[in-house]
């Protein structure tokens, strides 16, 4: 029982992790990129546990080939399989119905109280030891963000390059 509380808690961990990596990130996102990708936090669960293997192998053979290319190949075999898996999930992840949403860019004040905001929840978190409430404040504050009201009432269409060329 107890290693089943454990094994519970490590998947809360990376989840919190996820969550914060992705709550940090995804208003710079938006503000450069104008959209986010929803399937984010799904793909981190994959992506994230194999980095340590992969940074791993990649210093490794980074070290040895300073002195041997033909054995830091051996260590660089499994950073290329990862890297491969890695891709190949993004594209799949990428052809899944709304894999993006298309926010525009935040005004940067928004962004400023965004992140004064953050600062102040990982303020109370840490003080008081506990992270109810981490997820959904923090989750409220992302929609004040991203949260863009019609102001002229007119619906700006951007297609990009492959669905303009099966129109013209």
């Amino acid at each position: 029982m107890l290693q089943s509380f454990e094994q519970k808690k490590k998947i809360c961990d990376a989840f919190y992790l996820g969550f914060s990596i992705q709550l940090i990130t995804l208003p710079l996102t938006a503000y450069f990129y104008f959209e986010i990708a929803l399937y984010g936090m799904f793909v981190n669960l994959f992506v994230l546990p194999c980095m340590s293997v992969l940074l791993g192998f990649a210093l490794i053979g980074g070290f040895i080939g300073l002195a041997n290319l033909s054995i830091a190949k051996w260590f660089f075999f499994p950073c290329e399989v990862i890297l491969e898996f890695y891709q190949r999930f993004s594209a799949i992840v990428q052809k899944l119905p709304n894999a993006a949403l298309i926010t525009g860019q935040p005004a940067l004040w928004k962004m400023i109280i965004f992140y004064f905001g953050i600062a102040v929840l990982v303020y109370w978190v840490k003080k008081r030891k506990n992270v109810r409430g981490f997820v959904t404040i923090g989750t409220l504050l992302l929609l004040f963000v991203l949260y863009h009201p019609q102001e002229n009432g007119r619906l700006y269409i951007i297609l990009d390059n492959k669905v303009m060329n099966l129109f013209l």
